[in-house]
């Protein structure tokens, strides 16, 4: 059977619409005159950190999902208790090493129960007992395709989720670094650079360190 995959749409331009969402920007910086300046995100963005640690982001809460549906596709005598377990611990950022060893643990019950299988199939006149563990066996497999709908459609809102608050949160930290440029220097209002076709006030570079920081 084919693995099951979390949809993933392209990252490569996810930041071109996201940036241009925002036509003005206020500093909040209170002066007499009004001062204004230019800033492109999609550059802030693209040429700071914030981009490949969205990213990163992103990719990691996909191939988290991934790996436990191709665990479950290949060792499919699993347990809905088993799989559930395995899907919390895989998908939790930050394990704890007694967590790790759960995995370890789960994942080793999965495959000697595989192994199991594989082993009473291959006896050519099974005793009662032996064939009562293999209907049970058979039935923990039937069930593992249910497993892996039931997780693929949940996996799939849950990437959806996390992709667009990560690319939110990299625009609003492309806003954030921008805002803090245009307080040092002065700027009451700062326009995004799709909106004006010229402005000698460009604070993107200064923009792309703030955002390094």
């Amino acid at each position: 059977m084919e693995t099951r995959t979390v949809n993933r749409t392209g990252l490569a331009g996810w930041v071109v619409a996201a940036a241009l969402a925002g036509v003005m920007l206020g500093s909040g910086f209170q002066a007499g005159a009004e001062k204004y300046a230019v800033v492109d995100l999609r550059k802030v963005i693209l040429d700071s950190k914030i981009n490949q640690e969205t990213v990163n982001k992103v990719n990691g809460a996909y191939n988290a999902r991934i790996a436990v549906l191709q665990f479950i596709e290949t060792h499919r005598v699993v347990t809905e208790e088993q799989a559930a377990r395995l899907r919390d611990l895989e998908l939790k950022q930050n394990k704890t090493d007694a967590e790790k060893l759960e995995i370890d643990a789960v994942k080793k019950a999965i495959k000697d129960a595989d192994a199991e299988k594989v082993g009473l199939d291959a006896v050519a006149q099974p005793t009662e007992e032996q064939r009562q563990r293999l209907m049970t066996l058979q039935r923990i497999i039937d069930n593992a395709s249910a497993i892996l709908r039931q997780f693929q459609a949940a996996f799939d809102e849950e990437y959806k989720k996390i992709a667009s608050d990560e690319q939110q949160n990299a625009v609003d930290r492309a806003v954030k670094a921008s805002t803090a440029v245009a307080k040092a220097k002065g700027y009451t209002i700062v326009f995004s650079s799709t909106a004006v076709a010229y402005a000698a006030n460009d604070i993107t570079a200064d923009s792309v360190k703030e955002a390094d920081k």
